[in-house]
């Protein structure tokens, strides 16, 4: 449903300082080919939080967004944010953030993995239109470094970051967002309580190239736009291999595809957050622009939100 009259009023992102490269993992031994990790995932490096839990990087994150947005953090009235590495079973990262941040606000987290900012686009959107909430805060955070299995190949994937947006009433803006889930995808992707995340690349590759391009094209027609008014696609960053695919089944021209993986890889949730803050960053974002921010995650989860972005 296309929810008119509102937008993103703020916008920040946090990556912590420290670099991972491709070829100190070649040297951890365990097969991975710094090459191969470029080409076929379009990851040359990472950043790895040493110390910092996810909340500290959701704080660093919210800080720069609210500052964008003129607001001090007592004006948030509702704080939503998403992870799938959180600091603890409880409480929420969100609270914790929260205290960071100073706010007294209803706080709660969300996780639907690397679909998790998506679906809090859809949760915030609708929440502002009940006019309960004026100024939500939506954050993505994640420090995927304290679940990686660094004797893995698969450790070359993921980093970590985080992003924010303030998401309020704005004249002449709209959001439409679809989220969706199954169960196909539960072992594909699993992380359990205590251990390392474990995955099967080919079942993310296979799943993330048919439903990307079939979600985003059914978002397309049901907003009455096609790939030509697209002015952005701002995506999950799974691998480049899967968003060239998707951006050749849609036909969009790859240089209209954001793409951070280069030297953060796939922040999971915090990706589509970290992209729209490093194209904002770069004054590409313009008044009127039709975004299309499209996320697939385990369980499988998947979703897009189109925005028509109001400055």
């Amino acid at each position: 449903m296309k929810i008119f009259d509102i937008g993103i009023i703020g916008i920040g992102s946090f990556a912590p300082p420290t670099v991972v490269t491709n070829e100190e993992i070649d040297g951890f031994g365990h097969g991975t080919n710094a090459k191969w990790t470029e080409e076929k995932l379009g990851i040359k490096e990472r950043r790895i939080s040493i110390v910092d839990r996810s909340s500290d990087l959701a704080y660093y994150a919210a800080s720069e967004a609210l500052n964008d947005a003129n607001l001090e953090a007592s004006d948030i009235d509702l704080i939503i944010l998403a992870t799938s590495s959180p600091d603890r079973i409880s409480p929420s990262t969100a609270c914790i953030m929260s205290g960071l941040l100073g706010t007294d606000c209803p706080a709660f987290d969300i996780n639907a993995v690397c679909s998790g900012f998506v679906y809090g686009l859809q949760l915030a959107s609708n929440l502002i239109t009940t006019g309960q909430h004026k100024n939500i805060l939506l954050v993505a955070t994640e420090t995927y470094s304290k679940i990686t299995d660094w004797k893995d190949r698969n450790c070359v994937f993921f980093g970590d970051g985080a992003g924010a947006v303030v998401v309020s009433k704005v004249n002449g803006g709209w959001m439409s967002t679809d989220i969706f889930s199954d169960s196909v995808g539960v072992e594909s992707f699993t992380c359990h309580h205590g251990e390392k995340f474990r995955m099967d690349g080919k079942s993310v590759y296979d799943f993330g190239t048919t439903i990307l391009p079939k979600t985003i094209k059914e978002s397309l027609e049901k907003n009455g736009l096609t790939t030509e008014d697209v002015s952005w696609v701002i995506p999950h960053q799974p691998s480049i291999n899967i968003l060239k695919k998707t951006a050749d089944i849609l036909n969009i021209p790859l240089n209209r595809v954001m793409l951070n993986m280069t030297h953060f890889a796939n922040t999971a949730g915090a990706s589509i957050p970290m992209a729209l803050d490093s194209l904002y960053r770069k004054d590409s974002l313009k008044n009127n622009d039709i975004l299309v921010l499209p996320a697939v995650g385990s369980g499988w989860t998947w979703g897009v939100s189109i925005i028509k972005y109001v400055k």
